[in-house]
């Protein structure tokens, strides 16, 4: 929902700074992605999977044989990049890669390597490129590769300056890099008829005291102890279990259980709230949200909430957007520069390493009984980060026109 929340927004960015265009959004996901989008959607290339890979691998030698044969001995070899996809790329004026933090290892070596692939065909094909909405880095072993790829891009726009500073550590200085905020803090929210009716559906009735809960199937990799997965995960279920059974005993509120992230496969925040809502004792006072809604849906249902724990970072979003006290349950550097640094939140930020019990109580407790100053706070915060929010329409308005102009003196 995050990435889908990202993509909508940006693509209602290029539609208010270009008008009418041609759009093609390449996608890891196509099955999912062309049920959220209105534009074209194809699936992409790069993807370094069992499958895939072989694909990969011949597409990639292709366009680099390409590259020397036809731009640096100037010979005639389009018929090397025949393939569908590579003439998306072959064809554009720029290629866009849409914000998040796909460009780091927080996730594994793979996913970084088949994100920083997709670039390089833009790369080798000599595409204006955009970075949009982005946070960079840890990198690993793969800091050569990021560094060549990076700094054959044209603009870099980061959502929070800790990315800046690696960049600058990494050496990157080609590009153009501007430091704005998420897109997502622009996204709508629907009205209030909708929102309500939605909560009726779900079963919560109207004036009831609500605290959301964004849980995450990942999460667990993320705490420091015990060392094995299963363990972790299990110290993870049993936490946010009891952390549910304390806010309805001591809160005297019920709580939403928001999904963020839907399929495919094990990667379904779903499994693991079902998981947790099987610990809980207050069963009757909580709500699994199970079926799927918009980002923008989703967002107008945690802006209801009184108060938010999210383990997920545009969950959170969605609810610092819409000025609800938020405790953020930090993986990676994103939730410190954003709602840390940007929003103004630190001591709202839990990092996930060290997670407890206890230190989460305590955050609660603090929220809970500050909550009216925390969104009265927000409210004068989000002004400003929306300010910045759009000032990626000024700098994508300024980039396309200068494109233009190239291709008039060309």
């Amino acid at each position: 929902m995050g990435d889908a929340m990202i993509l909508n927004s940006t693509l209602k960015l290029l539609r208010e700074v270009l008008g009418k265009a041609d759009l093609t959004v390449l996608s890891f996901n196509p099955t999912i992605d062309v049920k959220r989008c209105d534009v074209s959607v194809i699936e992409a290339i790069g993807k370094i999977s069992l499958t895939s890979l072989p694909r990969t691998l011949s597409v990639l030698s292709r366009s680099m044989l390409w590259t020397v044969l036809q731009r640096c001995l100037h010979l005639n070899v389009n018929s090397l990049i025949n393939d569908y996809v590579l003439q998306k790329y072959a064809k554009a004026d720029v290629v866009i890669v849409r914000g998040g933090d796909t460009l780091t290892n927080d996730y594994g070596f793979l996913p970084l390597t088949s994100h920083l692939t997709s670039m390089l065909f833009a790369v080798l094909l000599r595409k204006p490129i955009i970075l949009l909405g982005h946070t960079i880095g840890p990198f690993g072993i793969l800091k050569c590769v990021v560094r060549y790829v990076l700094d054959r891009t044209d603009i870099i726009v980061l959502r929070e300056e800790q990315s800046r500073e690696i960049l600058q550590d990494l050496g990157i200085d080609k590009p153009a890099i501007y430091v704005t905020a998420d897109l997502s803090f622009l996204s709508d929210v629907p009205n209030v008829e909708t929102v309500e009716r939605i909560l009726f559906e779900e079963g919560i009735k109207k004036n009831t005291k609500i605290v959301g809960v964004s849980v995450s199937q990942i999460f667990p990799g993320f705490l420091h102890v015990p060392r094995d997965y299963k363990g972790k995960r299990e110290r993870y279920v049993e936490l946010m279990a009891q952390t549910i059974d304390y806010l309805i005993s001591n809160l005297g509120v019920s709580v939403i259980v928001v999904p963020n992230v839907l399929g495919p496969g094990d990667n379904d925040d779903r499994m693991i709230a079902t998981e947790i809502y099987s610990k809980v004792n207050s069963k009757e006072k909580v709500k699994l949200i199970v079926n799927e809604y918009s980002p923008e849906e989703l967002k107008g249902i945690i802006s209801h909430c009184e108060m938010f724990i999210g383990a997920r970072m545009h969950a959170c979003i969605a609810a610092l957007s819409t000025c609800v006290p938020t405790i953020s349950l930090a993986y990676g550097h994103k939730f410190d520069g954003i709602i840390g640094r940007m929003l103004d939140q630190e001591k709202y930020v839990l990092k996930a390493t060290n997670l407890n019990y206890d230190m989460l109580v305590s955050k609660i407790k603090e929220v809970w009984s500050a909550r009216e100053e925390i969104r009265k706070d927000l409210q004068i915060k989000i002004k400003a980060v929306r300010k910045r929010a759009k000032q990626n329409f000024a700098l994508m308005t300024d980039f396309l026109k200068s494109l233009e102009v190239k291709t008039i003196a060309s």
